[in-house]
């Protein structure tokens, strides 16, 4: 009897492969430096020094854990570093509620046809408003032509105006809509189109459970976080995320062919809305992974996706000057 139970629990633990699910934000920590101190590049005094803190600057703690005796801060602009835990005060209530993990909440509306573009925040509100800003599909239909060049400078012309991983009020969001890339301007709300392969790393997969979506959640009500990369062989530290939203989705976008889409090797073609997830940092560094927040490099976003697109031509020779040589995905098989 012992040796089934023990077969079932092994079974259980095996039979699927199991998702991380991102946390929704972020939970930043201030802090107040003791002294003058060093921000190094990675957690060891021997590391690169890329910043000097005076006395009583506040610092902004990204993990409510030390490593290897610092923590781990986000500057101005956005840039990253680490800083000596003894060379750092914080309040023992904020390290305490950082590390606690709230019980799911339960969903404010009980169908998905209910749940207003506010989702569970009011709609006023800065939560609201990014709630707002992922639900909002793009008037028109002509788009920009963006590359993974412009999103790195997007990302560095946000990161001038507003501050990585904090909530935003309906002027900051506003200060996002115009930066130039490469054909033109660009900015949230904007209808754009990005070529590249499904990224190496997690499959395509349904969040679950966001205020967005009234925190309901089965798959059919959730987005579909999809990792967008230059290369079928880059990894989604290399990447942008691009997120399929539930409401008017297709049935025949369904996670299965994205995964084929994945498995195969094809080159895609996104269309859809740009949207600037203030809600995370910025996390592209493969040896230094920041747990709980989706990796990439970028925190611009195609979102919500209103056309996906499946190149099946020999050698992925698909233009995205000519629809013609692509396969909605609606119609892959």
């Amino acid at each position: 009897m012992l040796n089934k139970l023990l077969f079932l629990v092994l079974f259980l633990l095996t039979a699927a492969p199991v998702i991380a699910q991102e946390q929704e934000g972020i939970t930043i920590i201030s802090g107040t430096a003791r002294r003058v101190t060093s921000v190094r590049r990675k957690p060891s005094s021997r590391q690169t020094v890329i910043r000097r803190l005076p006395a009583n600057a506040t610092v902004r703690i990204l993990s409510p854990d030390t490593r290897r005796g610092f923590w781990r801060v986000i500057l101005d602009h956005g840039r990253q570093g680490y800083v000596p835990a003894a060379d750092i005060e914080i309040p023992e209530s904020a390290l305490a509620a950082a590390r606690t993990t709230a019980s799911a909440a339960r969903p404010c509306f009980e169908t998905l046809g209910d749940c207003p573009i506010n989702g569970c925040a009011e709609p006023d509100s800065k939560r609201g408003l990014f709630n707002k800003a992922k639900n909002n599909r793009p008037e028109g239909t002509r788009s920009i032509t963006i590359s993974f060049a412009d999103l790195r400078s997007l990302q560095r012309q946000a990161d001038d105006v507003v501050e990585q991983g904090t909530e935003l009020t309906q002027e900051q969001r506003d200060s996002l809509h115009s930066f130039a890339v490469t054909n033109g301007r660009a900015g949230e709300g904007k209808l754009v189109k990005l070529t590249g392969f499904i990224a190496t790393g997690a499959d395509p997969h349904a969040n679950t459970g966001e205020s967005v979506n009234c925190r309901l959640r089965t798959a059919e009500n959730n987005d579909f976080h999809i990792t967008i990369a230059r290369q079928a062989s880059q990894t989604e530290f290399q990447g942008v995320v691009v997120e399929m939203i539930p409401h008017d989705r297709p049935a025949s976008w369904t996670l299965a062919k994205l995964r084929k889409v994945k498995r195969n090797g094809l080159l895609v073609l996104v269309v859809g809305g740009l949207f600037y997830d203030n809600d995370h940092v910025v996390n592209a560094d493969p040896t230094d992974n920041l747990t709980g927040q989706p990796k990439r490099f970028s925190l611009w976003e195609i979102h919500p996706i209103t056309e996906f697109f499946v190149c099946q031509r020999a050698g992925n020779a698909c233009s995205s000057r000519t629809l013609s040589q692509w396969t909605k995905l609606e119609d892959f098989q």
